[in-house]
């Protein structure tokens, strides 16, 4: 069984960027005006990942990433480690992620009339 069947990620609601770090692994949330910059990131927070920790599963999912050559990241947010990836990538990594069995969370709008 694929072990990553059980894992499911959600889109976190703001873009990012690495902020001025010695080492430039500080995030800072962009405001809504800057988020189409071509160097933001959008971060993808893990829900449900079994049996697993929350950062070898998040190294599982992003090793899945590295057969497209879409560069990841593993920094945490708000306490929690959390998988980044650039904003021009979003859809491609998703897309990945789907097809090796992660399931993407998506929000629900109130509008919703059912």
């Amino acid at each position: 069984m694929n072990s990553n069947a059980l894992s499911v990620v959600s889109r976190l609601p703001q873009h990012y960027r690495l902020a001025g770090n010695d080492d430039g692994r500080r995030l800072e949330a962009l405001p809504e005006s800057l988020q189409s910059r071509e160097d933001s990131l959008t971060g993808l927070k893990l829900l449900s990942h079994g049996h697993h920790s929350t950062y070898d599963a998040l190294c599982a999912i992003r090793s899945h990433l590295e057969g497209l050559q879409i560069d990841s990241l593993i920094l945490t947010w708000e306490g929690e480690p959390c998988l980044f990836v650039n904003r021009q990538d979003e859809f491609a990594a998703t897309c990945r992620l789907k097809n090796f069995g992660v399931a993407i969370a998506e929000p629900f709008s109130n509008n919703n009339p059912f």
